[in-house]
Formats: C-alpha cells, structure tokens, sequence
C-alpha cells in the first residue's frame, strides 16, 4: 500500500534523475539529467538536516527542471522539503524578462560542469527516527508539456544520524550574596567603589533610586526625625556602617552628601541653606558612628534644585511644558532672570500650578550615598531591575562552584565538551554539577561515566538527567555513527 501510494506522489531518483526525450516543434529533443552525491539525512537537536550534491548538470537551454526532495518512513508517513529549480540559460533570461520567479524556491543556473549543494531541514518529529530519502523531478519549457522521468535506482533505507540531544537547565546559577552584598542589593544608597564615578550622573537623573533622602523643613537645616521616614533612613544607614564593618574584606570608602533648596528666594540664601545641610548630615553621621573621618566625606552643594524641578515638570501633564522647560534650559543657575522668565509664561498661571504641586518636594531634600571597597580576586556585575551595578566575586570560596557551573553551560552550548569536564571535575562531589558532568560525557561517548553521574543525579530529582539517560538508552539500540 505504503510503495502504491509513493508511485503516485513521487518518482524515486538516485544516482542519476533521468528525464526521457520528447520532440520539440522542430524535430529535435531536449533532456534533463543530474548526478547524486553526498546525501547525509540526519538529527541535529530539534531539526531533520537533508544535504546533497548535485554534478553533472544537463539542463536543455529552453527548460526548467523542478526537483523535490521528500523524506518518508516504512509506514508511510513523509515530508516534502524546499524544491530546488534547475533553469536553462534562455529559460533564465526569458524568466527574468517576464519577473517568473516561483517563491520559496532554490534556484540555479544550470551552466555546464555546474554543481548545486542543497541543504535544508525540517522540524524533528518521533516518525524520524528511521527514513529515507527521494527526489521527484519533472521538467517543463516554453513550448512543451511536462515530460515524464525515467527513474534510476533508488536512494532507500538511509538511516538517519542519531545525534544524543543533551538535556539540561539552560539557566545559569546566580551568585551568592555576601550579607554586605546582600544589604547592597535591598538599599539602593549603599554602593560598591566601582560605581563611585558615577556618582554625579545619579543626583543628576537617578536620585529617586539610588540615593537616600533626608527630608528638612522648608528653610530649615535641622534633621527631623520625626519628619517623614527619617528616623528609618538614617537607621539602615548607620546599620550599613555597622555591616561594612563586620565584613572582614571590606570598608567604607566614601560618604557623598548632596543638598539643594527649591529654586524660590534668592540663589546667596539657597546655596546658604544647602551648605548647611550638607554639614548638617555629616555631623549626624560623625556623632553616631565612630571611626569616620572627614576626608571620607564628599559634599556636594546643589544650591538650587533646577534639575529636579525640570525632572518633575517633564513627569507632568501641565499645561505650557514645553514653554517651561525652554526658560528652564536658556539659563544658568547664577541666572536669575529665569525665576522671573518662569513667572511671566501665561500671566504666571503654570508658575502657579508648578509652586503647589512639583516644588513642594524640591523644598526639602538632602541626598545620601555610601560607597564600599571590597577585597576581590575579580569583579563581576550585572544590572539589576532599577539599573544599578551589582557587585560579586566570582573568585571568592562561595561562587567559585557557580563561577565553574556557569563556565561549563557556556562550553556545552559551544560543543566544547572536554573544557567542560576540566570545569566541572574539581566539584563532582556537588549534586548540582552530576547532570551536567553527566552531559559532557555523553557527548564525549563516555557513556559508561556518563551513566554513572546521570544515575546519581536522575536519583536527585533531577528530570533532565532521566532524559539524557533515555538518549543513551536509545543510541544504544539505533544510534548509526557518522563515521560509519
């Protein structure tokens, strides 16, 4: 039934794809003719790979030779790959001529000596596991009807390669936290030195996330702690002082205090009140925490807070922003004409909207930053949700395992499986490296070792080692080597 219904769905070619003579208008008689080499039918992870040359190319000048390659099972079942169009010199100029180009095609000039290397895949599916493979031709011209082929021998009974498809967590372990790191990571004021350079660019656009807010009354410069959340900030920084000091590879490097006031009154009394501010954070520091010095203290006088006030009128929805925002960038600080610009902007109606609803929070702000050093064979960081740099070691006793893990996934997935057996081999002991050492024999055609770790790890729970041991089960039974 199977070879009744393949008859009529396609010609089976071999070595040789035939097509039989057929006179033309004038007498003469036209053929099309290919040879077949170097056919590989085989599994590659989650495709069927098809590849083969074609040489010995004769395709008369006028016609086209349609060629479809299909791969199909012993119970019928079969999947037609990417037709591949050998096209006579005068059929391709008077293609060209009319735009005849079929989509989804490949298409070849068929000069003479020419060879053609086809390649193409398929999605994998479980009735792959054992096919072959045919080609169905047929040839057409201008002035003709479509010829019938004769066929040749058939290319039958390839097995396909089976490749052992490895089966592990893609996702690399993450690093562990040092409780400096950890406290790094949940209080965004808290920094590592590598970040201090930036320093200026967080007040500038990222003070909100990344610093700590001490809140004043307007015009005042006395710390409240029962304003706000100051008694709770100033407590999580004083217990960061306390933390970088417990850390036996760390210490405090550097305090960054930054103060403004809002950009009402004049600029001598605003940048007056800033420094007083600033001054005022640092002896709270020094007067709760021993052992700062000074020199550890960087502080930053704001004097007027324009860049919060543009931040917050580019938030807004207000009416004349954009009037706004141009008075707020063709100034200077020392400008005070633009306090005057401002109020003048539509008889000093969004002047008015601006004094009740953004300057408010500008009228009180202190901002805090502690930059760390820490000790570190290496430096390592990636971004977290809110953009900032998180610092570790991957050197230190506690992430060398990850730093080996992470190593060993980044050479699977290059095929690099012998540099990932020296990655992970010190750490055999760790139940979380049995898979993946597993993996790296299999593929090495270890299987003897590889069945020894998977076993441990499929007995951990692990899903994927019961997969790759079902790889090796099945290899054992079909695998067909490339070689041989």
């Amino acid at each position: 039934m199977f070879m009744k219904r393949l008859s009529i769905l396609l010609l089976l070619v071999t070595t040789c794809l035939y097509a039989s003579q057929a006179a033309k208008p004038d007498g003469g008689s036209k053929d099309g003719h290919v040879s077949l080499h170097n056919i590989h039918v085989e599994r590659k992870g989650d495709q069927l790979q098809v590849s083969f040359l074609l040489d010995n190319i004769r395709v008369s000048p006028n016609y086209h030779l349609l060629i479809t390659p299909t791969v199909y099972n012993s119970d019928g079942q079969l999947k037609e790959l990417r037709p591949l169009l050998l096209v006579g010199k005068r059929r391709d100029i008077y293609d060209r001529r009319s735009r005849n180009f079929p989509g989804n095609i490949e298409r070849h000039i068929a000069r003479s000596g020419a060879t053609v290397t086809y390649t193409d895949s398929l999605p994998w599916e479980e009735w792959m596991q054992q096919v072959s493979l045919a080609l169905s031709a047929k040839q057409d011209g201008c002035c003709t009807t479509v010829q019938k082929l004769t066929v040749g021998k058939p290319v039958d009974n390839l097995l396909t390669y089976w490749h052992k498809q490895a089966h592990y967590t893609l996702t690399p372990l993450e690093y562990e936290l040092s409780e400096l790191e950890k406290y790094d990571l949940n209080n965004p004021f808290l920094h590592a030195m590598e970040d201090y350079g930036k320093r200026h660019d967080v007040l500038r656009t990222n003070r909100q996330a990344a610093t700590a807010k001490v809140i004043f009354k307007v015009a005042s410069d006395v710390i409240d702690l029962s304003l706000a959340n100051n008694q709770e900030m100033m407590s999580r920084m004083i217990n960061a002082f306390r933390i970088i000091k417990q850390d036996s590879l760390a210490v405090a490097r550097k305090v960054v205090i930054a103060a403004a006031a809002s950009p009402e009154g004049t600029l001598k009394f605003n940048t007056a009140l800033a420094q007083r501010r600033v001054e005022a954070v640092r002896k709270y520091f020094t007067d709760h925490v021993k052992d700062l010095k000074n020199d550890m203290f960087e502080l930053i006088n704001l004097r007027e807070d324009w860049d919060g006030l543009r931040e917050a009128v580019t938030q807004s929805t207000m009416e004349q922003k954009d009037d706004v925002l141009k008075v707020i960038d063709s100034y200077t600080i020392e400008q005070e004409i633009r306090k005057t610009k401002l109020k003048e902007i539509d008889g000093g109606q969004p002047y008015q909207w601006m004094l009740e609803n953004l300057y408010p929070p500008l009228r009180n702000g202190g901002y805090l930053q502690i930059y760390y050093e820490v000790q570190r064979d290496a430096s390592l960081y990636w971004t977290d949700a809110q953009g900032r740099m998180v610092w570790v070691d991957p050197n230190s006793p506690r992430n060398r395992f990850v730093t080996a893990y992470n190593k060993a996934l980044t050479l699977l997935n290059d095929a690099k499986y012998g540099e990932a057996l020296q990655a992970l081999l010190p750490y055999s002991d760790d139940n979380r490296s049995w898979n993946l050492l597993g993996v790296a024999y299999m593929m090495t055609d270890d299987d003897k070792l590889a069945t020894e770790f998977l076993m441990k790890a499929a007995e951990n729970g692990d899903d994927n080692a019961k997969k790759n041991l079902d790889e090796i089960e099945w290899n054992a039974k079909v695998g067909v080597s490339p070689n041989e």
